[in-house]
């Protein structure tokens, strides 16, 4: 019989009970954001789009900042790398 906690051993301390299972894939989301960022208020008006299509130049921390907690409530952008800008 195999001794399975030989194999955790180099987890010990750090609070991993096992290891992932590598068949599952996480979801995830890459925001990008433009060239210049600024320190304006949060306006909730925003666009997300791709590259060369319904982007600008210029989008403010709070209106990304934004666009993540709603990704992340919404799930609308899952595996998908959108740009966001005014």
């Amino acid at each position: 019989m195999k001794d399975e906690s030989a194999g955790m051993r180099s987890f010990a301390g750090c609070g991993i009970q096992q290891l992932p299972d590598p068949r599952v894939r996480p979801d995830w989301t890459i925001a990008r954001y433009p060239m210049k960022l600024t320190n304006g208020p949060q306006t909730g008006h925003y666009r997300t789009g791709y590259l060369g299509k319904n982007v600008s130049m210029q989008l403010s921390r709070s209106d990304g900042a934004n666009f993540v907690i709603q990704e992340l409530a919404k799930g609308e952008f899952v595996k998908k790398a959108p740009v966001i800008s005014y």
